[in-house]
């Protein structure tokens, strides 16, 4: 919606959605991350960008049974 607003005017607006805790582990480094927001950056062919394990992408329960997929009960 920004980016529609703003983008006559020759302005990008993007966001990049982290649905886990940065540093976590290899997936949610620093740097992985870093690589979505350039990457939505360089393309600038959608305004969002969702970053998520790739097994839950379009999970739609609560954040709570997200979690326990990620970490199943052992």
């Amino acid at each position: 919606m920004l980016n529609e607003a703003v983008a006559p005017k020759g302005i990008y607006a993007g966001t990049v959605t982290i649905n886990g805790p940065i540093g976590m582990n290899d997936f949610f480094s620093a740097d992985r991350i870093a690589e979505a927001f350039y990457e939505l950056y360089e393309k600038r062919t959608e305004c969002e960008k969702v970053y998520e394990y790739p097994e839950l992408v379009g999970f739609k329960g609560t954040a709570s049974e997200y979690w326990s997929r990620v970490f199943p009960a052992s």
